[in-house]
């Protein structure tokens, strides 16, 4: 571990008692002032550029959207999650991090190029309070204040090492972890495939596959006894369904093999809200399927035939799908596509398949933004402005890196979208920074690392939702950077 900065919290927190309450409060009450705790929104630095919206696109993703409150409302819901621009601590691996990923179970778990694979504990107030009971009852002769001393020590840390394991031989291809946050499973190009128990740290099981896997995902909820893995073939567009528990590579509990596809997997999303699972092949093709009943969908899904959906959009704009996410609820999905001309970002309704929005991200769409906010500056000289802006030098550095990036595609499909836990803000990285969606609006609320010496790659957003107290590591956002052998942690706090 290296990179720790001791950092203050120079950003209000949100010390309401009764979080539920509040949220429903604006809800109810479009006129309700803001909490005196609750930072106000000086963070918006440009609307994003819609190019393009489907005909569908008049549909509203909340009804209660067009209510005064609702920016108070975006306003408390980004309370609760990261605000420094600066990231305030970094940690190492031996070789460059490629995946990182949190889980329900409050573990970070990394992963890096060399095969390697590391767990951390995510501290929280809670989990503090039960180590000082611990602490209290096994010494109970120690002083009092020199176990408030020793519980505070923990407090500046955000996470703490737990174990390392030289899982593979080569890079890891994919991780992922179950809904619950109880496993872990990692694969390698060289056939092996890995499953941890996370809440014990521990390799429970290790297997050799027939196939070079291409990716992975868990697909169950926690409300089934069967725990699920599917495994996408890199050679073929076959995806094998496999008890997670037991893992017998010679009895798959299932093999898909005509569900559509036309050439390797490279996305597998399961949503747990509908038993559904998205799939994307190399072909731009989109699938839907569900993992309990692989001949027909989900009774809530809202279409009988793909040809009355937007799932070909990839496809008519020959897009190569990049990354897909659900929000909470399974609602909505984002999925990213980009081609050699085009980066589009589309969120779609995942019970119609039909696209709601479309924002456009290719690198001229920055260049534009990046004129526009320097001539914003220009402007505004005697009044220092809320914002990190690059220079035109630091700029054309950045736009190298991104070209170059492009072109290691094993690296740039690592890219990654996140909601957050209120479906409000969607996070991704950029040529200029972690972007801050707001897909509500269409307006960016924050760029995170812009003025940073990383181009960000892979994204993990913790949020630790069963307190109302935000001021300890109640939400981290942990990234990767091209060729990094670290990874970087985004929080409220500011640099010292």
């Amino acid at each position: 571990m290296s990179g720790k900065v001791r950092r203050e919290n120079d950003d209000d927190e949100v010390k309401d008692n009764d979080r539920k309450r509040v949220e429903s409060n604006y809800v109810r009450n479009s006129s309700a002032t803001t909490p005196k705790r609750i930072r106000r929104n000086e963070e918006h630095v440009e609307k994003e550029l819609i190019n393009e919206f489907s005909s569908n696109s008049n549909i509203e993703l909340n009804p209660k959207e067009k209510s005064q409150g609702s920016a108070q409302l975006d306003n408390f819901y980004a309370s609760f999650l990261p605000s420094s621009q600066y990231y305030e601590r970094s940690y190492m691996h031996r070789d460059i991090v490629t995946h990182v990923i949190v889980t329900k179970t409050d573990f970070l778990i990394s992963g890096s190029q060399d095969g390697h694979i590391k767990f951390w504990k995510i501290l929280t107030s809670d989990y503090l309070k039960q180590q000082q009971t611990v602490a209290t009852s096994s010494h109970s002769s120690k002083a009092n204040d020199d176990q408030q001393e020793e519980i505070n020590s923990l407090v500046p840390l955000p996470i703490q090492f737990v174990k390392h394991f030289r899982a593979h031989l080569g890079p890891i291809l994919a991780m992922c972890v179950n809904v619950s946050g109880t496993l872990l499973c990692s694969t390698c190009s060289d056939r092996t495939l890995k499953m941890f128990d996370v809440l014990s740290f521990d390799m429970i099981t290790m297997v050799k596959l027939d196939i070079i896997p291409l990716t992975c995902s868990f697909v169950d909820s926690s409300r089934q006894a069967l725990s699920k893995l599917a495994v996408s073939d890199s050679q073929s567009s076959t995806i094998y369904i496999y008890d997670a528990k037991t893992l017998n590579i010679k009895e798959p509990i299932s093999i898909l093999s005509n569900i559509g596809h036309g050439s390797s997997v490279s996305i597998i999303s399961y949503s747990s809200q509908y038993d559904l699972a998205i799939s994307c092949d190399q072909t731009s093709i989109i699938n839907y399927w569900s993992p309990t009943n692989i001949e027909s969908l989900p009774n809530e899904i809202l279409f009988k035939s793909k040809l009355d959906t937007d799932l070909f959009e990839l496809v008519k704009r020959k897009l190569i799908p990049l990354a897909l996410e659900f929000n909470n609820t399974g609602d909505l999905f984002a999925l990213m596509g980009k081609s050699s001309t085009e980066k589009k970002l589309f969120l779609f309704n995942t019970l119609k398949g039909k696209i709601l929005k479309v924002f456009d991200e290719h690198l001229e769409i920055y260049k534009q933004l990046h004129e526009r906010l320097l001539t914003k500056q220009q402007e505004s000289e005697e009044k220092k402005l809320n914002l990190n802006i690059l220079n035109n030098v630091e700029y054309s550095r950045r736009l190298t890196i991104e070209k170059d990036l492009e072109k290691n595609q094993s690296i740039y499909s690592l890219i990654n979208l996140q909601f957050d836990s209120s479906g409000t803000f969607l996070f991704y990285s950029t040529l200029y920074g972690i972007k801050m969606l707001n897909i509500r609006n269409n307006s960016i609320r924050l760029f995170f690392g812009t003025t940073e010496n990383a181009r960000f790659i892979r994204l993990a957003l913790y949020q630790y939702n069963k307190s109302s107290d935000n001021n300890l590591n109640s939400t981290i956002l942990f990234t990767t950077a091209y060729k990094k052998n670290r990874f970087y942690l985004f929080t409220r706090n500011n640099p010292q």
